[in-house]
């Protein structure tokens, strides 16, 4: 992809037109890359491309034993591990998540047949509940 300044694209608009229909032009602004032009098909295959969604299950034998064969470099050994404790958390949280809602579930029951002077105050059970936050 060629790279060129703002200023250079300002003095030869009408050549750098003509070469976008091509291929696209970086055009940078400051040293950074601010803006690319391309030709409208090349932008709609790009955007069509983006949207383009391929099932595993239509993945031809080659690429799933390429992906199956592929090795990760030992410098990102460290993001396997991160995933993996990533992943034990989230049940512990789930785990702990359904353990509440159980518990909830057999306090509100129980309280259902409790006469009312056994019944905590919501007032009491707020600040049960803030406790338990801090």
């Amino acid at each position: 992809m060629a790279m060129i300044t703002i200023l250079k694209f300002r003095r030869e608009f009408e050549a750098f037109l003509r070469y976008a229909r091509c291929r696209p032009i970086e055009i940078t602004r400051h040293g950074r890359r601010a803006f690319v032009l391309m030709s409208a098909e090349q932008h709609d295959w790009v955007r069509a491309a983006g949207r383009r969604a391929y099932r595993t299950t239509n993945a031809t034998t080659v690429v799933i034993n390429s992906v199956r064969l592929a090795e990760m470099d030992a410098n990102h050994a460290a993001l396997d591990e991160l995933l993996n404790e990533t992943r034990r958390r989230a049940s512990i949280q789930h785990r702990e998540q359904q353990d509440g809602v159980r518990r909830a579930f057999r306090r509100s029951n129980a309280m259902k047949y409790m006469p009312r002077s056994f019944q905590p105050s919501a007032r009491f059970l707020a600040l049960r509940v803030c406790l338990r936050v801090i």
